[in-house]
């Protein structure tokens, strides 16, 4: 006997699971916001009226100011430090840069549609991703960094002078 294509495992599920349901969505943002320790509240409803201001001051402290590992990395990868001090239009150009080329995000947004209100779940995604990525970055530059002085610190005995293990 044959499946019918309506039951069953929806295949596409986890694809589009993650949109959909702006509360839903929302949550998702204030989970990763408490992760990274956001210093500021949420304003879930400006939030969920798709504010701009309230999304860039997230992207601001999580690219800038959460991480040191990957604040310098940014830097080191010649972004800007004055790009926090740039007006809101170029400072999401910039944002949008990082995230693309540098953490690898591909927005759910474009530029023109972060400033309009509306398109709160695309931007609360934004965010969330962008958290993630910056966790995710930051303990891998951790890692990275512990070993390369770990290797560092390892002084080779000289009386395995000679030997195979030199």
């Amino acid at each position: 006997t044959e499946q019918s294509p309506t039951k069953g495992a929806n295949p596409l599920k986890p694809l589009f699971s993650d949109v959909g349901n702006p509360q839903k969505t929302s949550d998702k943002l204030m989970f990763a916001l408490v992760s990274c320790k956001f210093p500021s509240s949420y304003d879930e409803d400006q939030a969920l009226a798709g504010h701009p201001t309230v999304f860039m001051k997230i992207l601001h402290y999580v690219l800038f100011f959460s991480s040191n590992n990957v604040k310098n990395y940014l830097y080191s990868r010649h972004i800007d430090p004055d790009t926090i001090h740039l007006n809101d239009y170029k400072f999401m150009e910039r944002i949008f840069f990082i995230c693309i080329n540098l953490l690898g995000i591909k927005p759910r947004i474009q530029i023109h549609q972060f400033f309009k209100y509306g398109f709160a779940e695309q931007k609360m995604m934004m965010c969330v991703d962008t958290i993630h990525r910056v966790k995710k970055l930051s303990k891998e530059i951790g890692i990275r960094t512990q070993l390369t002085s770990s290797r560092k610190m390892i002084v080779r005995s000289s009386s395995l002078a000679g030997t195979r293990f030199q």
